[in-house]
């Protein structure tokens, strides 16, 4: 089951990097023509006048994949960062319980300073992911907002005479941008909640730890270790920590801003 699961989410990943841009081609051809000829007049500063696209259909394609296909493949990159951390974190709390709870007063000496220093690698490699990918994180976090925001904008607009161009697109771009920032959101929370758990398993193992007596290597180390009350947590760029108040933050917040927006357009109207 274990080394099932991380297979299959690399397949599901990998596909999805494919399919998305893929769809998102198709989408354009089935929609109306006249996408295509206003992204050329705008990419070309209008110098360029076509009467069809056919001919340029596979540059359109190129262009999707390289746009969102980077994009949803670097998201995909990170999911699979976070589940396989969120993974190893709750291997690790689980290891206590099955090895170290036979015997509570003769403790073994090796194993405990070898679970200890287990779960310092790990959140040194936490931090390197963590130090790596906030800024490329933050930026695909932002955009998945600005999308959100736009689609709240515009779908919920209470204007009669408000006609939505291009809906087919628009509502394609809308569930990806939700379905970017949920996932992104969710599975990098897990990981607090996950080395939360794995915090209290630390503490109730040192606290047995010295309530036996017994002397370890690097105890000053392992008691500063333990102190860290905050559990680790994945942020973008430092702006914002990935728990599960940031997605009912950012949530509430892109649901009242739009609204306000909406109404504010329709008094000045």
């Amino acid at each position: 089951m274990s080394c099932r699961m991380p297979t299959m989410v690399i397949t599901i990943s990998a596909s999805i990097s494919v399919l998305v841009p893929f769809m998102n081609w198709l989408i354009t051809l089935i929609d109306h023509e006249d996408i295509c000829l206003e992204l050329i007049q705008y990419y070309t500063f209008r110098m360029v006048q076509y009467s069809s696209c056919a001919e340029l259909h596979p540059i359109i394609m190129m262009y999707n994949f390289f746009h969102l296909g980077s994009l949803t493949a670097f998201l995909a990159l990170y999911l699979v960062l976070c589940y396989v951390s969120r993974i190893v974190l709750r291997k690790h709390s689980f290891l206590r319980p099955r090895r170290m709870m036979a015997s509570e007063v003769n403790f073994h000496k090796n194993r405990i300073e070898l679970y200890f220093n287990r779960y310092r690698n790990i959140t040194k490699v936490l931090r390197l992911i963590e130090q790596e990918l906030s800024l490329p994180i933050f930026l695909s976090q932002i955009n998945d907002l600005i999308g959100i925001h736009a689609c709240l904008v515009r779908f919920a607009s209470f204007d009669p005479k408000y006609e939505l161009r291009h809906r087919e697109s628009a509502i394609f771009m809308a569930v990806r941008a939700v379905l970017s920032f949920l996932c992104a959101s969710v599975v990098a929370a897990s990981v607090h909640e996950a080395d939360a758990v794995a915090k209290e398993v630390n503490e109730e193992l040192w606290q047995n730890v010295l309530a036996s007596g017994m002397m370890v290597k690097n105890e000053k180390a392992i008691s500063m270790l333990v102190g860290i009350n905050t559990p680790f947590a994945f942020t973008a760029w430092g702006c914002f920590r990935f728990t599960k108040s940031y997605i009912l933050s950012a949530t509430g917040c892109l649901l009242t801003y739009s609204l306000l927006i909406s109404q504010i357009y329709l008094s000045l109207k």
